[in-house]
């Protein structure tokens, strides 16, 4: 029997416009394919699957339904069911929706079961993956989501986070608005510089064992490094007991080497980790006697995993995690948590399986475990490598990570969560078969949970506002506010993006607020940094990514708000951050260049003192009764012309410069212009996520690991 197919391209369908078949094609392929190069595929049809009728009445049935949110569990909407019978009907929703008081109560009692409001599944049709398709159709064609270039971004769709912002489309848009080329020039340097920093090929050490192969380290220097390692690193990632671990430490060195391979790892990572803090590192990979301790425990591991995964194998693992977060080594933190998260599921920790260890301590490592693998894969646009709906194990008491009667490390686990689940229900690639209004639907739950989460943070340490100045006197406690901070504004960030690359039916109120909070976002950032430790133990996401995007981002709202209010204001903060840029490419000696990011609060106030002497001049002519003359096109101006599809800057057809519903000298006082894509289907979202997020420093190399960023061409880019 012959398979039938659809009457509209795949394309078509996720945008949900007309699909026009092209009539001088020689194959079967759109108007909308063939005028933007994209492969067309015609899926098979499927059939019609009659929905049984609810058994209760229509008003029971709606009072009844459950609703969809954001954290993977399905519950009815007036009754809290028990763990057990929420969790078996979990097994295809997409989320869960808690209520801020809910909310609350968990961010009280850790170890409390809050109930749960619920979602109801998906529709049939969402709970399809493009894995199906691909399988059910051989001719169907690929979908990605990454650029060859760390700072490029994808051309169409939005990602989770990533350090790529803009497109080559967006570039070529902003540049025609410029009326040059110099941000083409920039984006292309900057693109070189860092590519060749961070997707160089990295080599692990090998170690030769031997009797005596450890490095000697007198006693004092020991009790110095570890008592560090303690102070300023174990309240932010508390995978240790504290006491069990001194005991072996501080034995003789001869007893030393007795043990376990990956205990000596563990104990050489642990004394990098702590002469970071108690003596300095490097910015530089190989120099200082931290970068020395770091590298001969990787060397241990490199031999030990191959032979035995245990508990103290994932802390070694994870120690030498957080020693590669740091700007020497930005690869390496993001294949050391993988092969962290591979082995402690391997070995049972995410379902309590403690095989003879202590299970605190097995406790403690899986949570810091989950907590690194979720935040880095969301920063870099990645499926998470542990499985939520295979985690049985308790979260652990951590009386060192709280304080003032607040567990930092608690909340930044629970934000893990939700992101975990965000990247699953819109970011992943099957999220791009959902329409804009599931799409959007789903974001404003995840807006909704995410300010419950914010609500439940107690005042001194909520995002949104300032960090206490006490807290600079205490390192671990500033480290892990300002990471909860940035991670939540992080976050933000990318929904927001995802929220603006959406079609909407109109311009509505809900889309200006948008705008609003994403300028915002940007803005509480750069005031963030003022608290970041420019040092060589501090994690490039933190250091680089996160002050980078808000830098883009101001940029862009400059660029295509000249004459706005806020304008002003904003030109400032890009000061500051190149002056924050300016002193890390200081302390690190040049090997992370930032100074050339100075060009782009060049260009932007550049181009809004051109728009001022245009306004002005134009007002003169209008008083004195001469036209005004405008300005001819030059060669560049022309060329760039040339590149940018006129029909890919407007939004549902071409619109005139005369016409332009969104142009920037049009928008209201209060409001901001930011340019719109057609309805794309949806898969990602930061620096497009954008240059600087925890965003994809941590690449491996050979991969593509940018992100798209928001769409270049948004509405009435003309000039």
């Amino acid at each position: 029997m012959p398979v039938k197919l659809s009457r509209t391209c795949d394309e078509c369908k996720c945008r949900k416009v007309r699909c026009v078949k092209a009539s001088d094609s020689g194959v079967m392929s759109c108007e909308y394919c063939s005028n933007r190069g994209l492969e067309c595929n015609f899926s098979p049809k499927r059939r019609r699957v009659t929905k049984r009728a609810p058994t209760e009445s229509s008003s029971d049935f709606r009072r009844h339904r459950p609703i969809r949110n954001g954290l993977n569990t399905t519950v009815s909407e007036e009754n809290a069911l028990q763990i057990e019978s929420s969790a078996a009907e979990s097994i295809h929703s997409v989320s869960i929706d808690q209520s801020c008081q809910d909310e609350l109560s968990a961010a009280q009692s850790p170890h409390g079961t809050a109930s749960t409001n619920g979602l109801a599944h998906r529709p049939a049709e969402q709970n399809q993956l493009y894995v199906d398709l691909l399988l059910q159709n051989m001719s169907t064609g690929d979908r990605r989501r990454n650029s060859s270039s760390l700072v490029k971004a994808h051309d169409l769709y939005v990602p989770s986070s990533g350090i790529a912002f803009f497109s080559e489309k967006r570039i070529a848009s902003i540049s025609h608005r410029l009326g040059h080329t110099r941000l083409q020039r920039l984006m292309q340097t900057l693109a070189t510089k860092l590519d060749s920093r961070f997707k160089h090929k990295t080599s692990l050490p090998f170690h030769q064992d031997g009797p005596y192969g450890d490095p000697q380290v007198p006693n004092e220097i020991v009790r110095k490094y570890i008592f560090a390692f303690f102070t300023h690193i174990h309240p932010v990632y508390p995978f240790l007991v504290r006491s069990s671990f001194e005991e072996k430490a501080y034995r003789p060195q001869l007893e030393l080497l007795q043990e376990s391979t990956s205990f000596r790892a563990l104990y050489h990572a642990v004394l990098a980790l702590g002469c970071q803090y108690a003596d300095g590192g490097s910015f530089k990979a190989g120099d200082g006697v931290a970068s020395s301790l770091f590298e001969h425990s990787i060397a241990l591991l490199s031999n030990g995993l191959a032979y035995a995964e245990s508990l103290t194998s994932v802390q070694a693992l994870v120690a030498v995690a957080i020693f590669g977060l740091d700007p020497s080594r930005p690869r390496l933190g993001d294949i050391l948590i993988a092969q962290a998260a591979r082995m402690a599921q391997s070995i049972g920790l995410n379902k309590a399986d403690y095989q003879g260890e202590d299970p605190g301590a097995c406790q403690r490592t899986f949570w810091v475990v989950y907590a690194l693998e979720k935040s880095m894969s969301f920063a870099c646009n990645k499926t998470s490598i542990i499985a939520d709906r295979d985690i049985g194990t308790p979260f652990p008491q951590v009386p060192e990570a709280v304080h003032d009667d607040f567990d930092g490390f608690h909340a930044r686990c629970r934000l893990s969560r939700l992101t975990s689940s965000a990247y699953e229900s819109i970011f992943s690639i099957s999220a791009t078969l959902l329409d804009s209004e599931s799409t959007r639907l789903a974001i404003d739950s995840f807006f909704h949970q995410l300010e419950c989460w914010r609500q439940s943070i107690p005042f001194d340490f909520r995002p949104g506002n300032p960090i206490p100045v006490s807290y600079r006197s205490n390192r671990a406690l500033m480290s892990s506010t300002l990471k909860m901070h940035c991670y939540y504004y992080s976050i933000l960030i990318a929904l927001y993006r995802l929220n603006l690359s959406l079609r909407p039916a109109e311009v509505s109120r809900a889309m200006t607020e948008s705008r609003k909070q994403l300028l915002n976002a940007a803005q509480k950032i750069v005031e963030l940094s003022e608290h970041i430790e420019v040092a060589a133990h501090t994690s490039i996401w933190l250091m680089g990514s996160i002050p980078l995007s808000a830098l883009f981002i101001l940029f862009d709202f400059v660029v295509h708000n000249p004459t706005h209010t806020e304008t002003s204001r904003n030109l400032s903060l890009l000061g500051v951050l190149v002056g924050y840029f300016s002193r890390l490419e200081l302390a690190s000696c040049g090997s992370i260049p930032t100074a050339l990011l100075f060009d782009f609060v060049q260009i932007a106030r550049e181009y809004v003192q051109k728009v001022d002497s245009e306004q002005n001049a134009k007002a003169a002519s209008a008083i004195s009764g001469h036209p005004h003359q405008e300005s001819q096109q030059s060669p560049v101006e022309r060329q760039i012309l040339e590149q940018v599809d006129s029909s890919e800057l407007a939004f549902g057809g071409a619109i005139g410069s005369d016409q332009s519903l969104w142009d920037a000298t049009n928008v209201m006082a209060d409001d901001f212009y930011y340019p719109m894509d057609e309805a794309l289907p949806m898969v990602e979202g930061m620096f497009a996520t954008g240059f600087a997020d925890p965003m994809n420093f941590l690449a491996p190399a050979g991969q593509q690991s940018e992100h798209s960023a928001f769409q270049v061409s948004g509405l009435g880019l003309q000039p």
